[in-house]
């Protein structure tokens, strides 16, 4: 009777160890889950607004490369997180990292300078264009060649403020490629910038 026990016992102790195990695993997985899905929440609230701003105008096919300059001086003006000048818009982009590399070029529809986004696999290909690295190491501004705006951050700064700077002046922050001119953001323009914050 005794060793029958002594079995009945060893049995119920992995029975129950095997459920331990298994329901340990189980919560495991679960707060595995919550922790990623937390984790996407938080780098999703926590790309800054050029980012999200891209993003949303290339869905919805506004755009199909990136932004202007003064579209995104204009864009955090109306965000209530104004930039005092280009440079510090510039400081911005370069630190804070996202999922891929910021990338200045002249865009050849609109014929302007644009800040996009490449996956960070694929800048291999911009192997000529000039890089501007931030003080963290975890972010590399990229400046095309098929634009000439210096090869040092100071000169970079210098020429989009000579470039830009009139159209932010006067709030002339989105560029019309019919007339061929800056003009003042449309209705629907603020609506979609103001959207960001939701």
């Amino acid at each position: 009777m005794g060793i029958a026990i002594l079995v009945y016992k060893v049995f119920i102790y992995k029975h129950v160890n095997n459920i331990l195990k298994h329901e340990c695993f189980a919560v495991i997985c679960e707060l595995a889950e919550i922790y990623r899905k937390s984790d996407e929440i938080m780098t999703k609230n926590a790309n800054p607004y050029w980012y999200k701003l891209i993003k949303v105008l290339k869905e919805n096919k506004t755009i199909s490369t990136g932004l202007t300059i003064p579209y995104i001086f204009g864009a955090y003006e109306i965000l209530g997180q104004p930039f005092s000048d280009i440079e510090e818009l510039i400081n911005h982009i370069l630190e804070n990292p996202i999922d891929k590399y910021p990338l200045i070029q002249k865009c050849h529809v609109i014929e302007q300078d644009v800040l996009m986004v490449e996956r960070k696999e694929y800048c291999n290909k911009y192997s000529k264009a000039i890089k501007f690295e931030n003080n963290d190491r975890n972010n590399i501004l990229f400046i095309s060649p098929n634009t000439d705006l210096g090869k040092t951050l100071d000169k970079l700064n210098s020429n989009l403020t000579s470039l830009y700077l009139n159209p932010i002046k006067r709030e002339h922050y989105s560029w019309d490629n019919k007339a061929k001119e800056w003009k003042k953001f449309s209705d629907k323009e603020i609506e979609i910038i103001k959207k960001l914050t939701n």
